[in-house]
């Protein structure tokens, strides 16, 4: 089984929240409740989200934590090639945040 490289999962795992909470420009997501809602190191969530920001992936505005990111449509195509990742890796519950209640309405 080929390994699967970790960056690549961890922003999938980003782009799964953007497009759940539906981040185009106008509605974008914080930083901070991204990584909040993400079970990731600083470390894990700042390389996935460089990565997805040097692709183009992703937009962003600068901030750190404060920043906003928003989804460019080649996102959603990386996304819907490399969904499946989500599905081979452990999912582990969370970094103690509480869940986003609109998204189980």
């Amino acid at each position: 089984m080929k390994k699967v490289n970790k960056i690549i999962v961890n922003a999938v795992k980003i782009l799964d929240y953007l497009i759940d909470n539906n981040a185009m420009y106008g509605k974008g997501a914080k930083a901070r409740d991204i990584f909040e809602s993400l079970d990731l190191s600083n470390e894990d969530f700042d390389v996935a989200d460089t990565y997805l920001l040097q692709q183009k992936y992703v937009d962003g505005t600068m901030g750190g934590m404060d920043g906003s990111r928003y989804l460019q449509s080649s996102g959603i195509n990386f996304y819907e090639n490399n969904s499946s990742l989500l599905n081979d890796t452990p999912v582990k519950q969370g970094n103690g945040s509480m869940p986003d209640e609109k998204k189980y309405l």
